[in-house]
């Protein structure tokens, strides 16, 4: 588990985690949900919370926005990364999202990203590890790590690998955002 994991976990479950009993929290979600784009999602006095843990993404609205906005429509923090949740549940037949429009997700650009993940999400009961779907988003266009964030939804969503394998951290993950704050 990396630093921008453990944060932006820290951060939903501060400002949005509990908006079934907080009406601040209820309300931030529904103004998130509406947003429309990194402008508006900069604008929200608590995401600047997230800019204080996670300096770097100052300088990366997109990659902000896109993580703000994707764990704005979660209703549970889960155990499981999203890719493990939209595959074939235990027991199960068929995949939660189907191969086609798995594929479709995988091969999305950070510009076509925020609906496919909101699709994705609803699909999964809005319910993933939502630290792992930051970092995962984090690291989407990244020309170095991009790929193998990629590879490992594929493995999560045919459950290809044990879960401990399915963690997003990485030393080199941790260097390069080491290398973003400074």
């Amino acid at each position: 588990m990396n630093a921008l994991h453990k944060d932006v976990a820290a951060w939903w479950h501060d400002h949005l985690g509990h908006y079934q009993q907080r009406a601040d929290h209820r309300a931030l979600r529904a103004r998130l949900r509406r947003a429309a784009g990194p402008l508006a999602v900069v604008g929200e006095p608590a995401v600047h919370d997230l800019v204080r843990a996670q300096p770097w993404l100052a300088h990366r609205a997109d990659v902000l926005a896109d993580i703000v906005l994707a764990i704005a429509h979660v209703d549970r923090d889960g155990r499981e990364p999203l890719a493990r949740a939209l595959g074939k549940p235990p027991g199960g037949d068929s995949p939660v999202m189907s191969p086609l429009r798995f594929e479709r997700l995988m091969a999305s650009s950070r510009a076509e990203l925020a609906p496919q993940i909101r699709r994705a999400l609803a699909q999964a009961e809005n319910t993933c590890n939502v630290g792992a779907l930051a970092a995962d988003l984090a690291a989407w266009d990244d020309p170095e790590r991009g790929e193998a964030v990629r590879l490992r939804w594929w493995f999560a969503y045919y459950n290809a690998r044990p879960a401990q394998m399915s963690e997003t951290s990485t030393d080199h993950d941790n260097a390069l955002h080491k290398e973003q704050a400074a």
